[in-house]
Parts: structure tokens; C-alpha cells; sequence
């Protein structure tokens, strides 16, 4: 049997379709990307230039591995780099407008081999679901709308279906992912929203556990932090993307709303569903970011409601307008407020932890890593606990007796 190995980088949307080559290449035998294998597939992210020096280096390491083989570049690439990236080895090119076809791509009857298998197969105790596609925010930074194109959502119905599937396999929980998520549905022919999939998904199946992924914090509607309030299966956790606390920032980042806006929404979020755990993306440097400017957004931050920061340095990406835009950070500045941003993070999480000790939180309890069994609560905090009792891949419930370095430790209870 032929062998391949897979290497996925960034988002959530893009760990879902590595499941997807995964099913299309059911024929083969998967290994370590670490092992040698007849075939390398590196499904790439085009967000930083960090993620794209990964992808580099995994590129290398595969040649390596074995000089002959196969090495198939796909997800969120320029076109400009393939005669560079080529250079490194790579075969194929298969960009994000080609990848429903990239079993024909890849010329190979093994690639068509249970195609037709759902990723409940794959016995995980979290899978991701890409409902939607496509962006038309065109902020800034971003160069995601040029590698993902238009918006595009799935038919709600062809969704059910999948998650239904997923249910029956015993997939205790389904996170619900998009590149714009909170549109989904917008560009459908039956009228949909994604609190309507949602409501429809925890009507007609089985999943014990939905998640969300990122939403932007405009498109946290009525309808859905009712569902949040009123169901349990839907997990107690939304991420909302800030950047920055500034306004004349947020202006420049071509972003939806200011920051009172979005104080608002934790505001009402948090009202509607106690305790939730709300957490952020925060970008240091983005050009003409001022000291005072920053300290804002570290003001907002304090202000209550977040539970954990997602720190980023801002990153020029070619072709996109803050590219060319003035006043540029230096990497000092930037290193040094990332820094300061993420130490209030830590004190943000400890801080949330804290309220959950002596209480009884929900956790699916996943494989054991390095000695220690751990599992995600619905408000994406993770939790240590004795193995003895803890049942893999089913909801189980654990009493926490204190929480230390942004974890909680708890004992599994009887029954």
C-alpha cells in the first residue's frame, strides 16, 4: 500500500479540509509527516509570513524524508510564490478553487477509495464542519478573500445530513467552522442564518456538543445568544476577533465596528449567558499604531468579559493595503507589546479559572498525552484529571479542585 502524510496549518476551516484530502486518499496508508512516505501534502496558510516560512520548512523536511516522492502544495498560497516554492520540490499545486477535485488532480484510483466515508470514521472526540467559505470583508491585513474567493455556504439540509452521520458514529462534539462565519447562509436560494443551522442541527441530530468558531462580534445576533442561553448542547463559548481597542486603527483595518460597539456586544453576550468564555484576537503593530493607541486597546481588554487573548504581531502581506501603508512598526516595538499583551492575557485566564473551582464543569475526555488526561470544557478551558474514571469520547462531568497555570485540575465523578 502506497503511504502519504499530511501537514495542515492555520485555521480551523483549513483543518476541516485536511480531513477532506483525508477521505479522498482513503486508499493509502497515512503516516507521521515526520516518516517517510510515497506521498507529502502540505495544506498551507497564507495569513503570516511565519505560517508561510513553516510551510517552506515542512516542504524541505519532506524531500528529506524522501528525496522521490510525491510533495502536493494545497490551501492559502500566492500564485506569485509557485515558481519558489516549485523550486523546493513541490509537484502539485492544488489552490483552494481546485480542491473538490483533488483526487482527479492527484491521477490516482486510490484517491477515490471511500470517498464517500464521513469523518466520524475517524473516532475524534472534536471534528470540524465547514458550513461556509469565502469572505467580503476585505480588511486590510488580510489577504484571505484572494485566496478563498466569494462567499459560499453549504445548503443547510446537506449539513444535517453530514452532522447526522456524525451523531450516529458517536462524535460527542462538532465544531462549526467558516472563514466568515456569521454569514453563512447569505448567499443561499432558501433563506438561511447560521442560528437557523444551528437550531435545525441541534433538532435533528444527536451531536451531544456544538461549538462555534470565530464570529465577528457584529453578527453575534438575537437569535443566537438566545440559543446559547437556552441550550445545553451548544457550547458556552464564542470567539470574537477585536484587533485592536482603537478606533482610528480599527478604521484603517477596514473593520466593522468600534470598540464600543464591541464592548457592547461582551456586555450583552455576557448579561444573556453568565460565565461564558468570550475570547479575543488582538493584533500589536499594525503601521501607525501609536503607544497611547495601543494602551487603549489594553484598557478595553481590562474592561472585563474575555477569558483568553490570542496575540498576534502584525504581519505585511503582499498585495494587501496595510502593506504599503505608513508609519511602520519596528519589530522591537511590536515584540514588546505582544509581550505586554500577553502577560494580561495570562492574568485574564488565571483570572476566569479561578471562578471555576469547586464547581462541576462538562468535559470530553480525549486520549491520554504524556501521562495526563485532559479534555475541553464547553467554555474552552482545558482540565486535568485522574484517569481512572474518565470514559474517551463521551461528555462526562468533573468536579475541579483548583486551577493553576491557565488549566483546571479536577477528579472525574461516579455516574
Amino acid at each position: 500500500m502506497k503511504t502519504f502524510a499530511i501537514a495542515t496549518l492555520g485555521c480551523k476551516v483549513n483543518q476541516y479540509d485536511g480531513d477532506d484530502v483525508r477521505r479522498q486518499l482513503k486508499g493509502y496508508g497515512e503516516v507521521d509527516f515526520s516518516d517517510r512516505a510515497d506521498l507529502y501534502i502540505v495544506n498551507t496558510c497564507g495569513v503570516t509570513a511565519e505560517a508561510e516560512a513553516k510551510a517552506r520548512q515542512l516542504l524541505r523536511r519532506a524531500k528529506r524524508n524522501n528525496p522521490g516522492a510525491f510533495l502536493v502544495l494545497t490551501g492559502c498560497f500566492r500564485p506569485e510564490d509557485r515558481d519558489q516554492l516549485r523550486s523546493l520540490g513541490v509537484d502539485l499545486f492544488v489552490p483552494n478553487a481546485q480542491k473538490a477535485r483533488r483526487a482527479e488532480l492527484l491521477d490516482d484510483e486510490h484517491a477515490r477509495e471511500g470517498a464517500d466515508e464521513t469523518l466520524g470514521s475517524t473516532k475524534r472526540t472534536r471534528v470540524f464542519i465547514k458550513v461556509q467559505d469565502g469572505c467580503d470583508q476585505h480588511c486590510s491585513y488580510c489577504a484571505i478573500p484572494s485566496f478563498r474567493g466569494a462567499l459560499s455556504s453549504r445548503p443547510l439540509d446537506e449539513v444535517v445530513e453530514e452532522v447526522r452521520a456524525l451523531g450516529a458514529a458517536g462524535v460527542p462534539e462538532v465544531v462549526l467552522t467558516g472563514i466568515h462565519l456569521g454569514k453563512y447562509g447569505v448567499d443561499l436560494d432558501e433563506p438561511a442564518d447560521l442560528a437557523g443551522l444551528v437550531a435545525a442541527l441541534l433538532q435533528k441530530t444527536t451531536v451531544p456538543r456544538f461549538r462555534l468558531s470565530s464570529l465577528e462580534p457584529q453578527e453575534v445576533t438575537g437569535d443566537l445568544i438566545e440559543l446559547m442561553a437556552s441550550e445545553r448542547r451548544l457550547a458556552p463559548h464564542l470567539h470574537l476577533p477585536l484587533q485592536s481597542g482603537n478606533d482610528r486603527i480599527l478604521a484603517q483595518m477596514n473593520r466593522p465596528y468600534d470598540s464600543a460597539g464591541f464592548k457592547a456586544t461582551v456586555s450583552r453576550i455576557d448579561q444573556a449567558v453568565p460565565g461564558i468564555g468570550l475570547t479575543t484576537d488582538v493584533m500589536v503593530g499594525f503601521p501607525g499604531e501609536t503607544e497611547a493607541e495601543f494602551v487603549e486597546t489594553l484598557t478595553l481588554l481590562e474592561s472585563g468579559g474575555l477569558s483568553r487573548l490570542h496575540v498576534f504581531k502584525f504581519s505585511a502581506r503582499p498585495g494587501t493595503p496595510a502593506a504599503t501603508m505608513p508609519g511602520a512598526v519596528s519589530e522591537a516595538v511590536k515584540s514588546a507589546r505582544a509581550s505586554r499583551a500577553r502577560e494580561l492575557g495570562q492574568i485574564l485566564l488565571r483570572d476566569y479559572c479561578a471562578g471555576f473551582v469547586d464547581r462541576i464543569v462538562e468535559t470530553v475526555p480525549e486520549p491520554p498525552r504524556d501521562g495526563a488526561q485532559t479534555g475541553l470544557t464547553g467554555e474552552y478551558l482545558r482540565v486535568k484529571f485522574n484517569q481512572a474514571l474518565a470514559p474517551i469520547g463521551r461528555i462526562c462531568q468533573v468536579r475541579v479542585e483548583k486551577s493553576e497555570d491557565g488549566f483546571l485540575l479536577g477528579r472525574v465523578q461516579d455516574g
